[in-house]
């Protein structure tokens, strides 16, 4: 298997699974009715690697990710962007108070809201979404 790095801190992952294509177009279809089929391409094998650093797991290849719609289907089901989520409670753990953050992903920014009032962390979000941008402009988040 090729060495991967991370994104995030340019060292080697693990990789920690392969998964069939099909087996992840298939549990999007069961689960969310959903076709992800056309974000595969030509690989019939993704790996989920993690970075060693900060324990961020991610797919590869890289050219296997959801465009703008693919996250808006996902946002119309109920309970995709709750207002907070476990990983939140524990990511808040390492992060600093009154430090920076990016939250890549961050849907409607309920996350980055609630950094500002528990920690005051300065942090700003991006996401593909448009309309989870949107509505976290309008609730207050940058």
């Amino acid at each position: 298997m090729p060495e991967i790095a991370s994104p995030l801190s340019g060292k080697a992952c693990r990789p920690v699974k392969t998964i069939g294509a099909g087996t992840i177009v298939d549990l999007y279809r069961k689960e969310y009715d959903i076709d992800v089929s056309a974000f595969f391409g030509n690989d019939p094998l993704i790996t989920i690697y993690e970075c060693p650093d900060s324990g961020y797991r991610f797919y590869h290849p890289f050219t296997v990710f959801g465009d703008p719609e693919f996250y808006a289907q996902l946002e119309n089901r109920s309970g995709y962007y709750p207002d907070w989520k476990w990983e939140n409670e524990i990511a808040l753990r390492f992060i600093p108070e009154n430090s920076g953050l990016l939250d890549i992903g961050c849907g409607n920014g309920s996350f980055i809201r609630q950094l500002s009032v528990k920690r005051k962390i300065n942090a700003t979000g991006i996401d593909t979404n448009s309309s989870a941008v949107r509505e976290g402009k309008n609730l207050g988040s940058s």
